[in-house]
């Protein structure tokens, strides 16, 4: 259980988790108890920077660059999420040009190879989605969109090496 957890999270982005768990059929295993044993593991660990997800939340107004949602709550924004265009399993790294505050949806989605963005920063949908549109508003109103519109400082547009990463190896 320990290495199926360890081998997800140095190779996959962490919404794809509970997926392949389900796919390789562990998602409903019991962990077993161990009682009156130690057990010592060591785990090499790509760092995460803690300062990441905020820095790229102001960057882009606390708001989703794929939708433009934006929520408040008593005052107070609902935060997006920090994605990172380049995987941090894959050796991406935690910067503002590696970043995009994206809606749940349009992260999960985003690491699903649903979406990505092209050279000038427009949404591109995949040719491979399904997608049933005479209710969607989630993702072909978008197509076309330019994210370079929702970012605060646009010197931290997205890095074209991360954006060929994404359109190569996830986008479908």
């Amino acid at each position: 259980q320990y290495l199926i957890e360890h081998i997800i999270n140095d190779n996959f982005s962490e919404t794809l988790m509970e997926d392949i768990l389900i796919a390789i059929g562990v998602d409903q295993i019991v962990p077993q108890i161990v009682t009156n044993e130690t057990i010592e593991t060591t785990v090499n660990k790509v760092k995460r920077d803690p300062n990441f997800p905020k820095e790229i939340l102001n960057l882009y107004d606390n708001q989703c660059c794929f939708c433009r949602l934006k929520i408040r709550m008593n005052l107070k924004p609902l935060n997006m999420e920090a994605a990172h265009i380049k995987w941090k399993a894959r050796g991406g790294a935690c910067s503002k040009d590696n970043g995009l505050s994206l809606c749940p949806t349009h992260h999960l989605t985003f690491d699903r190879g649903v979406w990505t963005l092209n050279d000038n920063y427009e949404i591109v949908i995949s040719e491979n989605a399904l997608i049933k549109t005479e209710h969607d508003v989630f993702f072909l109103p978008f197509a076309g969109n330019s994210i370079a519109e929702s970012i605060m400082d646009d010197s931290f547009l997205p890095d074209q090496v991360n954006l060929e990463w994404h359109r190569k190896t996830i986008f479908k």
